[in-house]
């Protein structure tokens, strides 16, 4: 992984390997999928390995699915983890759950049970009840032995805790068990501090990045210059129809439909630039804006073929299919049959049932 901008990654591909347009700016964004799906904001770091998913046989449905484990870590594919840069994971694997920091480990295994290990203090304060229990319940202090107090928390004005004690039950390295009685007030482990300032925040929120509107108009601009251009091309071509015909062919209304057609589509592309935080290439606009246009054209020059029936539905089915054709040809380099067939019947229903809304 290259780079990445909200919620899509810049893959370099193993299958690329050398090609020199594979680096950060020619890099294809492609959208990411995280395991979590939406319940958490969870991106891979750069130079991570991703999986690259093709939901179908278009090369524009490919996904980035998961982030792969590095060489010589010795995981199943079974054993899920999630690992950030500050050395957090958390452990999803068949027979036990763990989570993991840099000094302790919470580990709940099928087989040994609920153990916690840490190079730190283990605090557990309640108001209520604090009770262990267990067929053996097994108590290590270490070098520094252990001590039982038994007493009752009350809560200070100013936030804190107070732990009132009846008894304590310290047992040393030796052996020696002291047993003592009396009232002895101690705070508990708990701070009461206010966390929710920045400087305490690890940020791992999607941050807004420089976006290049300039780039972006430069880019609108120039599709829109080829949507001019087709726009004219294609009255002329309509003039030119008409004259050798003596066909009723309108060259303004052939030239508002080319000019329609290709403003909204060069209006698409940026407004989905705009959500997915890129910028995508003049090429793409510039394909995107002839294709439009061109489709734009012929629709309205079909509108304006007098016919009637399963004719003009005819008419419908082919115009759709040809536009498809040349939308393909143009955006993709290839042209699917199966598609153009499809599109050709959705122009021709959409043309029926607006007919038939005109009559009503």
């Amino acid at each position: 992984m290259l780079s990445r901008s909200g919620e899509t990654l810049r893959l370099k591909l193993d299958i690329d390997e050398g090609h020199p347009d594979q680096n950060g700016e020619n890099a294809f964004p492609f959208p990411w999928k995280p395991p979590t799906g939406n319940l958490m904001y969870l991106m891979p770091e750069v130079r991570s390995r991703v999986s690259l998913y093709f939901k179908g046989h278009d090369e524009g449905s490919a996904i980035a699915v998961n982030c792969i484990q590095g060489e010589g870590e010795g995981r199943q594919y079974r054993e899920r983890s999630l690992v950030t840069a500050h050395g957090k994971e958390l452990d999803l694997y068949p027979g036990r759950l763990c989570i993991i920091s840099l000094d302790s480990r919470v580990l709940l295994d099928d087989m040994k049970g609920l153990s916690i290990h840490g190079k730190q203090g283990l605090y557990i304060t309640a108001l209520g009840k604090v009770t262990v229990s267990g067929k053996s319940v097994l108590l290590d202090g270490g070098e520094g032995g252990l001590s039982l107090y038994k007493g009752h928390v009350e809560p200070e004005a100013d936030g804190s805790f107070s732990f009132e004690k009846d008894a304590e039950f310290h047992l040393q390295k030796e052996g020696e068990e002291v047993d003592s009685r009396g009232a002895w007030t101690a705070v508990c482990a708990y701070e009461r501090e206010d966390y929710s300032g920045n400087e305490y925040r690890f940020r791992d929120d999607p941050v807004e990045e420089n976006y290049d509107y300039a780039g972006l108009t430069a880019r609108v601009l120039g599709g829109l210059v080829v949507v001019g251009g087709v726009t004219i091309a294609s009255g002329g071509i309509a003039v030119g129809v008409a004259a050798a015909t003596g066909s009723a062919v309108s060259a303004t209304a052939v030239m508002g439909a080319a000019a329609t057609g290709g403003t909204f589509a060069v209006a698409g592309l940026a407004a989905s630039d705009l959500i997915n935080r890129r910028v995508s290439s003049m090429d793409d606009y510039v394909k995107t804006a002839l294709a439009g246009s061109i489709v734009g054209a012929m629709t309205g020059a079909a509108e304006m073929v007098p016919a009637k029936g399963l004719a003009r539905a005819a008419l419908e089915f082919g115009g759709g299919a040809a536009g498809s054709a040349v939308s393909q040809a143009i955006l993709e380099g290839e042209v699917d049959a199966g598609r153009m067939f499809k599109e050709g019947l959705l122009a021709m229903g959409m043309a029926v049932v607006g007919r038939i809304f005109i009559w009503i």
